[in-house]
């Protein structure tokens, strides 16, 4: 085992999931990187990364003055007042991708919104039958 490697990796996870706003645990950042090294990984080499990412991202706010936001704060604000402020909510079914691009733009002329991304059901799946793209769609409250 590449214990180097392996603090990389770790480290690049850690920096991916700050920078999308989210949090990723030290025990499965180490089976990520096993899986992706296909070998055992000191457990103390991934809290390293981690508590490198952690000071560097502390540095920053620290130089910020304390006024840098977390993306992850606004993230589960924005998620937060969208759970809330749902009106209404839909699913679109089609059985062919252009058929349901076609009524989602159709959908969204009147006000509905895509929720989320587009599932796929394969045949034996769907309750309906069939092959299926599917999208949910919802409406807001106005603010």
């Amino acid at each position: 085992m590449d214990e180097t490697h392996a603090f990389n990796l770790a480290k690049t996870l850690f920096e991916k999931a700050i920078a999308i706003g989210g949090e990723i645990d030290v025990k499965e950042v180490k089976k990520k990187v096993e899986l992706k090294m296909l070998d055992m990984v000191d457990f103390d080499v991934i809290q390293k990364a981690h508590d490198e990412v952690i000071s560097k991202q502390r540095k920053a706010e620290k130089r910020q003055g304390g006024q840098m936001t977390t993306q992850k704060s606004e993230n589960q604000l924005n998620s937060q007042q969208s759970i809330q402020t749902i009106r209404d909510y839909t699913v679109i079914r089609e059985k062919f991708e252009s058929e349901l691009i076609k009524s989602v733009r159709e959908a969204m002329k009147i006000g509905w919104i895509p929720y989320g991304g587009v599932s796929y059901a394969a045949a034996g799946m769907s309750p309906t039958g069939g092959n299926s793209f599917i999208q949910a769609m919802v409406k807001f409250h106005k603010k």
